[in-house]
């Protein structure tokens, strides 16, 4: 009853707050990954099989940290959520594979990542909602 009341106005609400969540937390993963430590990030790329690193770490970091601005602006969002779901598959499926789900125990578990997958795909299906710069661009206000 109590969402009945809150939603009753604007159910774009719930796209508003998923993207920003996810955007958010895109954004801070992707910058340093971009701007700060390259090479760390490219070697440990390597190490994973994912060669030449520094070819990789491009994509990865765009994706987090472009990807995750459009979808918290709300534009081109079905497009940015299918490269992070494309990423998320990705690292669900060759990194994170047989590892405890829990992050907390090692510092290595796939919760995080399934949710992060989760959201972007939830996105793709869904699109960015009425409250977005999309719409605006659209349709206006």
């Amino acid at each position: 009853m109590l969402t009945s009341l809150l939603f009753t106005i604007d159910p774009d609400w719930a796209p508003l707050v998923l993207r920003l969540a996810l955007g958010i937390a895109l954004i801070y993963h992707g910058y340093p990954k971009l701007f700060k430590m390259k090479e760390q990030f490219s070697g440990w790329l390597e190490t994973l099989g994912f060669k030449p690193g520094w070819f990789w770490a491009w994509p990865v970091g765009l994706t987090e940290f472009v990807g995750g601005i459009m979808i918290a602006v709300g534009f081109l969002t079905e497009l940015a959520a299918l490269a992070v779901c494309i990423q998320f598959l990705v690292i669900l499926t060759k990194i994170k594979w047989g590892k405890e789900p829990y992050i907390l125990k090692d510092g290595k578990g796939w919760e995080l990542d399934m949710i992060y997958f989760a959201s972007a795909l939830a996105l793709l299906f869904w699109g960015s909602g009425s409250w977005s710069l999309e719409y605006y661009l659209l349709y206006g206000y």
